[in-house]
């Protein structure tokens, strides 16, 4: 669930969580014999739409997120740092410096 967690954010642990119950009744109904309803059909049917749209949501955030991101990228490497490249020369030496020092 960590690793979920950290790779993915807290979203998607939240959004699984309805697929245990989900998982429970398939197995309750053949071992332990327990009747299935259409209630619990209609009911499972719509956690598993929502949670494919959730999926797609936090999909197509991701996608903005990183073109964003990307482009914010590539306009800090557009801007010089002033540091890098200098406009003054100094010399050690006395004399008055020169742009061939």
């Amino acid at each position: 669930m960590s690793w979920c967690v950290k790779k993915r954010g807290p979203v998607f642990c939240a959004a699984f969580s309805p697929l245990v119950q989900m998982i429970a009744a398939l197995f309750d109904i053949p071992f332990l014999h327990e009747q299935l309803h259409l209630g619990s059909l209609v009911g499972s049917a719509i956690v598993v739409v929502g949670l494919y749209i959730l999926l797609w949501g936090k999909n197509k955030e991701m996608q903005n997120s990183s073109v964003a991101n990307g482009d914010l990228e590539n306009e800090n490497t557009k801007v010089q740092d002033p540091e890098s490249h200098p406009n003054t020369v100094t010399c050690d030496s006395k004399d008055p410096p020169t742009a061939t020092c």
